[in-house]
């Protein structure tokens, strides 16, 4: 699934808000699950698996 496949299926099962204001809420969980992981933390999404940090190539 890509991210605009994700906002039309929310958008879908939630008809009380504007598609514009599902993306939005989108695109802050995106952008805080990748600054979660670029400063190093684990991020666990329940019923769908853990995203570990990558190693350092050292």
């Amino acid at each position: 699934m890509i991210r605009s496949e994700l906002v039309a299926r929310i958008a879908a099962q939630t008809p009380h808000l504007y598609a514009k204001d599902v993306e939005a809420v989108v695109d802050a969980i995106l952008n805080r699950i990748t600054d979660a992981l670029a400063d190093g933390d684990r991020v666990e999404l329940r019923d769908f698996g853990t995203l570990p940090v990558p190693a350092a190539n050292t």
